[in-house]
């Protein structure tokens, strides 16, 4: 039989967050997206919403700090380690704008944006440095969006 060689211990902790992950946004979407119930049941909905998406970011955030510690020291690994938990707060101010479409779309799409960013930290080393430098954009420019709207 051939001798296959195992993952590394780094690798199965990273696939291990990223499914928590995946199974976090599930849950949020799956309580965010639906018409809301009225009374008591839109408190309970809100903070239902409010606990998966606060424990995504727990798990993102925990998956960007293995990605650095994992990566090679490259530019965008730096950016990201600032950028991904201002994502974060960003996130949190786009909740206060309901009506706006971009923040409900900023919302929806950060933490996508945060798994990406991620995701590619696991190519060759060139690669992924200009493959997370071109996610780290939209989510600097998203943030600051969120950041302009909820302090100005």
């Amino acid at each position: 039989m051939e001798n296959a060689s195992k993952p590394r211990p780094g690798t199965t902790v990273m696939a291990a967050l990223g499914a928590a992950a995946a199974l976090l946004y599930a849950w949020f979407l799956a309580v965010d997206l639906p018409g809301v119930a009225g009374g008591e049941g839109r408190y309970a909905q809100a903070m239902q919403a409010l606990a998966a998406l606060g424990l995504l970011w727990l798990v993102l955030l925990v998956l960007v700090i293995a990605d650095r510690a994992l990566g090679g020291p490259s530019w965008p690994r730096r950016a990201g380690f600032v950028l991904v938990p201002l994502a974060a707060i960003a996130t949190v101010f786009a909740t206060d704008y309901p009506s706006n479409r971009l923040c409900q779309l900023m919302v929806l799409v950060m933490p996508l944006l945060a798994g990406a960013y991620v995701g590619l930290g696991r190519l060759p080393a060139q690669a992924a440095a200009r493959a997370q430098a071109a996610v780290l954009l939209p989510i600097a420019a998203l943030s600051a969006y969120a950041f302009k709207l909820f302090l100005g």
